[in-house]
């Protein structure tokens, strides 16, 4: 175990997450987050969120947290808190196939079409299994766009 001040000065530093410096057992965080996605699963969106948000704040570095809060919002349809999420997620995991997908979703909701084939693309090229349904979703988005601008041509 770290000394106090070690530990304080890796919390201060963003080294430790508030999680690890209080104490909370890995499978606490994890009973909470299932807690979180049964919540979901029942539609309580709001109340998903206030779960999600509390384990964004006790692990900081977890970037699931914040691809849930993304999903939470776009199923709201706050596309913009959605974006920022999904982000924040990206910056924590740069490989994360369904935040990329998920974020060019709502982009292309917002118009910003091509920001959204941009991470559609990063989504196809992380992924060139043609199992992962994240990515496969992101080449039927990424064609829609392209034909849709196609015929936009004609």
């Amino acid at each position: 175990f770290p000394s106090h001040d070690n530990k304080v000065e890796k919390f201060l530093s963003g080294e430790m997450s508030l999680a690890e410096f209080e104490c909370y057992p890995p499978e606490l965080m994890y009973e909470m987050a299932k807690m979180g996605q049964a919540l979901i699963d029942l539609n309580r969106f709001d109340d998903a969120k206030i779960i999600f948000e509390g384990l964004a704040i006790l692990d900081h570095k977890n970037y699931y947290y914040r691809g849930v809060l993304g999903s939470i919002a776009q199923r709201q349809k706050d596309y913009v808190t959605a974006i920022a999420e999904y982000s924040m997620a990206l910056l924590l995991k740069a490989d994360d196939v369904p935040s990329y997908t998920n974020r060019g979703e709502c982009l292309m909701k917002v118009g910003l079409l091509d920001d959204a084939v941009s991470d559609f693309e990063h989504a196809m090229r992380l992924s060139q299994q043609t199992v992962d349904r994240f990515a496969n979703r992101a080449r039927v988005l990424h064609r829609n766009i392209l034909q849709k601008r196609k015929a936009e041509r004609v």
